[in-house]
Formats: structure tokens, sequence, C-alpha cells
């Protein structure tokens, strides 16, 4: 499959388990400041937060492993004049060489240290917990000069730390055909690992927790028709714990209902389709967009091509109209 590196992040929920600390308004030099966290590439479904409207974000660093000054995290927000501001302000040491590490977007409370960064133990990504994006920065600032020199603000660019799966259903139905999708699970993949951002390490431990059918992802109801000049597809998208399944298998279940219409002469009635996705690793900061053409050969089996992929970054995975290939349907 062909991939492109992403270059940034869009944010997801702040950590419901810290306090949040009143703010105040950064003026004075002297103070750490924060500037604005940059995202881009933003996601299309889940609820994103981009450059313009993100929220919040919690920080951790210091000077030294003896001098810790964020050592249980400081949550970071913008004010009324888009200042990012936080309390109790931190002074600058002179000539000292600051680690700065910064996340949100789950619940987790991470364990610190100075030179290595952030380790996230346990997380969980499923049908409930943490469907929004978990990002993750790091940077390094040199305090120079003495105390009144106007010092850099603190400038964090943040990357996904979940994969994203997307499923775009197309209508291959006559125009005047509506493909009702209802019931849409996603189970058989992992849902906890944990995040070990110390030295280069900067990965997740494999993923465990199966997801079982009846306890995966839900996706949304939705509707497909071929319409001109524009089609209207179904898509939805959620976020999955980065893994590699090829010892087992995932599953995207739905049910489809179309209605009788001068077209077709019977009405499909909750017939339930069932595709197996083929083995594959799903990489951190990757979407893949898992794509299928219902029209009347296909609804006897649904099977997934290779994938595309581009920026978010996106996988494009066309299912095609051969039984022969991985990812057949399973049955109604």
């Amino acid at each position: 499959m062909k991939k492109f590196l992403i270059i940034a992040a869009a944010a997801g929920t702040v950590l419901a388990s810290c306090a949040k600390t009143e703010t105040v308004e950064v003026s004075d030099a002297k103070y750490i400041g924060f500037d604005s966290a940059w995202i881009g590439n933003p996601t299309k479904i889940i609820d994103e937060v981009t450059t313009d409207n993100i929220k919040s974000f919690f920080v951790y660093g210091g000077y030294t492993a003896d001098d810790d000054v964020f050592e249980n995290g400081r949550e970071v927000t913008p004010n009324a004049n888009g200042e990012w501001t936080y309390s109790p302000l931190v002074k600058w040491e002179d000539n000292q060489t600051y680690n700065f590490y910064a996340y949100s977007g789950v619940s987790v409370t991470p364990a610190y240290s100075y030179s290595d960064g952030l380790t996230f133990s346990d997380v969980t990504v499923n049908g409930t917990d943490n469907q929004t994006d978990f990002i993750y920065a790091e940077t390094t600032n040199v305090s120079s000069g003495t105390e009144g020199t106007v010092r850099d603000k603190v400038q964090f660019t943040f990357n996904h730390l979940f994969s994203m799966v997307q499923f775009t259903i197309k209508s291959g139905f006559p125009e005047d055909v509506v493909l009702n999708i209802s019931d849409f699970e996603l189970y058989g993949l992992n849902s906890k690992a944990s995040f070990n951002a110390s030295g280069t390490a900067d990965e997740w431990t494999a993923a465990s927790e199966q997801l079982a059918e009846g306890n995966g992802i839900n996706l949304k109801e939705g509707a497909a028709q071929a319409t001109e000049p524009a089609s209207t597809d179904y898509v939805d998208n959620c976020v999955v714990m980065p893994q590699t399944f090829s010892d087992n298998f995932v599953y995207a279940k739905f049910t489809l209902n179309v209605l009788t219409s001068t077209s077709i002469a019977t009405a499909i009635v909750d017939k339930v389709i069932t595709a197996k996705i083929p083995a594959d690793t799903w990489t951190k900061g990757y979407r893949y967009n898992y794509i299928v053409t219902i029209d009347g050969q296909t609804l006897d089996f649904i099977t997934f091509d290779a994938p595309v992929v581009n920026k978010w970054t996106d996988e494009n995975i066309n299912m095609v109209n051969n039984p022969d290939n991985s990812g057949q349907f399973i049955g109604e």
C-alpha cells in the first residue's frame, strides 16, 4: 500500500481526571508562555479540534530531573484574546534547557520523565471510551538571556497516536433507489495498549482485549443514493487502537434495507452484510477508508481491495465484485 507521513494532527477531548485550574493572561516575559497549538489535516466525521478551535492541552516538563516545573501536568487553555494561559504561572530560569511534553484526548494519567517523556499505560479505545483523537507533542526550549529578557513562547506540533477507520458505502443502483444502512458494527479488533513516548521508542505495545461481536464499535445509521450531479454516500469513521491483525479477523457488519421503487421489483428488508477486513496493519496517524459500491450483484458477497493512502493520512480500500478475494461476504 502507498503511504505518506502525516504532518500534524487533530485534537480530542481533554483529560477528565485532572482538575481544571483558573486561567490568567500571560503578559510578563519572565513567565513561561505557550503559543497556539498547531493542528492540521482535521478529521471530517468524529468531533474534531482544529488550530482555530482547540480547547486545551496538558503540559509536563522542566529543566532538570529535579526541577520538573510541570511534573503533575498543567492544563493550558486559550483566553478570550487567544493567548494560551495556565495557573499558577511559572518563571523561566536563566540559561536552562527545558523539555516540554504535551497531550490531549485520553483520561489516562501518564507517567512522566524529564529526559524521556510520557508513558500512557492501558489506554482503551472502543465504542464507549476515547472515540476522539489522542494527540501528543514534545519540544525543547533554551531560556537564553537574563531576567527580563523576552523569551520565545513554547510551540507544540501534535501528532495522532490512534489510527482511524472510515467506511464509505456507495450505491450502484439506479438513482431512485435509496440504500438505508443501520446497525453498523466493527468488531474483532483489539482495544487496549500502552504508549511509550520515552527516548526513541515512540510506539504502542501490542494491542489486546479483542472486541467480540455485539460489543464492538458502533457507527451511525445513514443512506446512500446514486443521484446526479452528485451522489450521496454513506460515510462514517471511528478511531481504533493501532495494531496488526494477521491472525485474528476484523469484521464490518451492517443491516441493509432497500425500499421498492420503479427500478426494483422486490424490497430488500433487513439483509445483514458481514465482511471480513483482510489482514492489515493499522498505523498510528493513518486513516483507512474502506469503500464499497453496493448493487444487485454485490449483495451476495463483499470483498476488499488493496488500499490507497493519502493525507490525514487516508487509506482507501475498495471492495470489489470478486468472491475469490479476501473479505468475502459471510451471511445474512
